[in-house]
């Protein structure tokens, strides 16, 4: 099963949960809003094999922009962290050229991050605006909730830790098939690890890192709940 089956059979049930702030996105709602943002890429002329870059914390709209970019066929840069504080411009290579959406969530790291990436064509934001960045949700509204005429099974890109001074993108090959069959693939390795649609996954990471994103990737795939901490604090303040 993939992401529009569980829209179509489970439309009501929660995708994603935000833990904080208790804000529920369903599977209807999820599959809607990532087919806008499909629509949107490929409208931009973003095609199979192109590049998006995700600079987002904890946010509930993290997750549609990684299913769009499955459906688009798309290399989302999920594992690609672009911290604030000076160190963005190790990440700049990864956005030349390669018709890279940038989706940050925060005005004060967006602002940061402009300039280092000139060549990024596209560059929306969430929860507001500022100069050179569009509103995301304006952007997404005025597509579709339909899915693309023709869809590809996207995947995330990997980097290295940067050992040597600079991360390094891991480029492999996209799968050769479509969301629908890689879905039904991957739910059958997934149940060998008694994943299941009843399953409730608690995902306190940030989902930028490849292994957290991955985890809540594979939840929805069997169509599971994903709760998801805006952050981690192991030493809350005492009462």
């Amino acid at each position: 099963m993939y992401l529009a089956d569980h829209a179509r059979l489970t439309p009501d049930k929660p995708a994603v949960i935000m833990a904080e702030s208790g804000a529920v996105m369903t599977y209807a709602e999820l599959n809607d809003r990532s087919n806008r943002l499909a629509q949107y890429l490929y409208a931009q002329g973003l095609r199979r094999g192109d590049h998006i870059a995700i600079f987002m914390e904890n946010n509930i709209r993290f997750m549609e922009v990684c299913w769009g970019g499955v459906a688009l066929g798309a290399l989302f840069h999920d594992g690609q962290p672009l911290p604030a504080g000076g160190r963005g411009g190790l990440y700049r290579p990864g956005l030349r050229g390669q018709g890279a959406g940038l989706v940050p969530g925060r005005a004060e790291t967006a602002g940061q991050m402009t300039d280092l990436i000139p060549d990024c064509p596209k560059r929306l934001m969430v929860d507001g605006v500022i100069p050179g960045w569009e509103s995301y949700e304006d952007a997404i509204a005025a597509y579709p909730a339909e899915p693309l005429a023709e869809e590809f099974l996207g995947e995330s890109m990997l980097y290295s830790s940067g050992t040597t001074g600079r991360p390094k993108g891991v480029l492999k090959p996209l799968p050769q098939m479509g969301p629908a069959e890689g879905g039904r693939l991957r739910r059958t390795r997934l149940e060998r690890y008694k994943v299941s649609p009843d399953m409730v996954y608690l995902s306190p990471a940030p989902l930028y890192h490849a292994a957290p994103n991955a985890y809540v990737l594979s939840t929805q795939f069997v169509g599971g709940t994903v709760v998801v901490m805006e952050r981690f604090d192991a030493m809350p303040p005492c009462a």
